[in-house]
């Protein structure tokens, strides 16, 4: 609502304006790869220490843990869990999932997390990590690691 909207009395009809706006699409870009946030941690358990990828997606209500790594870790469960999955296009369907507790620590061991997780089949298609070696040389000169860069992959589960 402009200013001049505010003015006028009840009585009184906006004038009527052609509005022209030009369509923009908000998701357009110019690379195929979508950076998702991603960190490298470790997960700590069953006196079993690895390198995992963690995807951070703040829209989610659960944590998940991929199936091959809760039996990779010999995770003990805590019980079986039915989820409701709703897809776009309204689609839904149950699953029951396994729960497990986790231990994450950050790669140099200064923060852990205890964390209860689901468990998940596969947890996500593909995945590209940055490879922008300008981007990630003006980050590091700042001061920011990106562990999922640093890390050897191989090493990762």
């Amino acid at each position: 609502m402009c200013c001049d909207e505010n003015k006028r009395s009840d009585n009184e009809k906006p004038e009527s304006k052609e509005v022209t706006a030009n369509a923009t699409l908000a998701n357009n870009s110019c690379s195929r790869e979508v950076y998702l946030q991603t960190l490298i941690a470790y997960i700590k358990e069953n006196n079993l220490k690895h390198f995992i990828r963690v995807i951070i997606d703040m829209g989610s209500q659960r944590s998940h843990i991929s199936k091959f790594t809760a039996r990779k870790m010999k995770l003990k469960g805590l019980g079986e869990e039915c989820v409701n999955h709703g897809l776009f296009g309204g689609i839904e369907h149950a699953e029951t999932h396994q729960r497990y507790r986790i231990n994450l620590s950050n790669v140099d061991g200064s923060y852990n997390l205890e964390l209860d997780v689901l468990d998940e089949k596969k947890i996500r298609a593909s995945l590209p990590k940055m490879n922008d070696a300008h981007c990630l040389n003006q980050l590091k000169d700042m001061g920011i690691l990106i562990s999922d860069a640093a890390i050897n992959e191989i090493s990762c589960l």
